[in-house]
């Protein structure tokens, strides 16, 4: 087992980041390619971020993470806890995490977890992840 770490960018994809940083090396939609980059849509991703919080954002009375567009089944976790799970592309999820914050470094990895070869009509992800043209 093997692990790749690419830098996000946000909006984004996998597949973009895993082409803008040289792990795939052609173009998805040349030749074959949607074929040989199938592993991507096999394995879990996760995308991760590191802030800073100060007692003064504590303070608050709430403090919501906010996520739009996250790519349908997926974990969100706020250092280490679980705050919650996403099955819905086209929806904003909006969860308190005052209670899992701390003053300094916090972390908040998503993990994808979802095989995108399912059919579309059983998923709440936008038809382009299934090789629809716009």
């Amino acid at each position: 087992m093997y692990t790749i770490q690419v830098r996000a960018r946000v909006p984004g994809s996998i597949y973009s980041d895993l082409r803008r940083e040289g792990v795939l090396k052609e173009s998805l939609l040349s030749g074959d390619n949607d074929v040989k980059y199938r592993w991507v849509s096999y394995d879990n991703w996760t995308f991760e971020r590191t802030f800073n919080v100060d007692e003064k954002l504590l303070s608050k009375q709430y403090v919501y993470l906010l996520a739009n567009g996250i790519d349908t089944v997926s974990e969100v976790t706020v250092n280490d806890r679980l705050i919650g799970r996403t099955d819905n592309q086209f929806v904003r999820y909006k969860w308190d995490v005052k209670h899992v914050l701390k003053v300094g470094q916090n972390t908040v990895p998503c993990t994808k977890s979802d095989n995108t070869e399912c059919y579309v009509d059983f998923i709440r992800k936008m038809a382009a992840s299934y090789s629809w043209d716009w």
